[in-house]
């Protein structure tokens, strides 16, 4: 796949692409047709890709993730100064169509119009409604002056984001959901399926390579009837790691090491083999959406409270473990996050 040298292709930028997730960066790649996506986009990309999916893409790296600590809240406040000053160096931000979803995007959206890509399967379903703790997060955080002010520096997607606010105008996703923010917006709906479809074979070959599935890769997949979800619940929740082997050593108990490969978020940075040096580790970064298209798939899947396994077809049996399984996971994600299709509750 042959690309235009970065001079070239800056001076000839008509759509920007900030995908938060490596689902809302699959997403995108299948919209559009092969000379916008590689000729005419720019990337924005996270540290939930990696460097090689960076590089392939030609794509500007923004640091994303920090820690709790005060230091590191520090740098994350001068960090995303920096960015928003660095805007100028993009003159094709301020004519471009833009593409994003999560928060950080705002960074580089600033106070322009935008269309949302998928943050997930059924992320505005399950996280955008009035009931939903990631709704009530966000309009804890708009109704304080703090909030305002960060708005006023970031962008209003900053606080509200996944299509919450009205400088988005589109919203794509990859199958019907039901939220408040649709109302208003003009919404696209068709499943990662039928894009891949659609794709051109040289597509196809691109992002399989750029998400490194291969020989070896079906070879590791193939090795294990079951397969744990991962969420970076270190991250997200707060769990300590010591909390969370705990509730990873329950899991392994009920299922067997010599059954199990976990299958890694692509956010989940817990060093596994630190507390686990004999379990099977599958660690690239790709989604399970493109497993499926790709036709790799487990005898049996096992998740805590992922929106991945939706994609699952039935032909794969799943154990649900629910949010329920740590009180801090229950905290965060709340006990409304269930899957849309057939499963299994199981208690540890």
């Amino acid at each position: 796949m042959a690309y235009n040298n970065m001079a070239e292709q800056k001076q000839n930028i008509t759509h920007v692409s900030i995908p938060y997730t490596l689902y809302g960066l699959l997403h995108y790649l299948l919209l559009f047709d092969d000379d916008i996506v590689f000729n005419h986009t720019h990337y924005f990309l996270t540290d939930t890709s990696n460097a090689k999916i960076r590089e392939a893409l030609h794509a500007t790296y923004f640091q994303s993730s920090f820690g709790t600590d005060l230091r590191s809240r520090i740098k994350r406040k001068i960090v995303k100064i920096k960015y928003v000053l660095s805007r100028r160096k993009y003159p094709f931000l301020k004519t471009a169509a833009i593409f994003a979803n999560g928060s950080v995007s705002s960074l580089w959206i600033g106070n322009r119009s935008y269309s949302l890509l998928a943050d997930a399967p059924d992320s505005l379903t399950h996280n955008m409604n009035e009931d939903s703790l990631e709704w009530k997060r966000q309009q804890l955080k708009w109704n304080k002056l703090s909030g305002k002010i960060e708005a006023l520096i970031y962008g209003k997607p900053m606080l509200l984001y996944l299509g919450n606010n009205n400088q988005c105008t589109d919203i794509y996703l990859t199958e019907e959901n039901f939220s408040p923010v649709l109302k208003g917006k003009r919404v696209h709906v068709e499943s990662l399926e039928s894009l891949w479809n659609k794709a051109s074979e040289q597509k196809k070959d691109f992002i399989l390579q750029l998400f490194d599935i291969n020989e070896e890769t079906k070879k590791i997949l193939s090795s294990k009837p079951l397969w744990f979800f991962t969420q970076p619940f270190t991250t997200d929740a707060k769990m300590t790691d010591e909390e969370y082997a705990l509730l990873l050593q329950k899991i392994i108990d009920k299922y067997g090491e010599s059954n199990l490969l976990i299958k890694l978020h692509p956010r989940d940075k817990f060093n596994y083999k630190q507390f686990f040096p004999n379990i099977t580790i599958f660690d690239k970064r790709v989604n399970m959406q493109l497993l499926i298209l790709a036709h790799l798939l487990p005898q049996k899947a096992v998740a805590i409270c992922t929106g991945a396994i939706d994609c699952l077809p039935e032909t794969v049996e799943l154990d649900w473990l629910g949010a329920g399984v740590h009180d801090k996971v229950l905290s965060f994600f709340g006990d409304s996050i269930y899957p849309h299709r057939k499963y299994q509750l199981v208690k540890l």
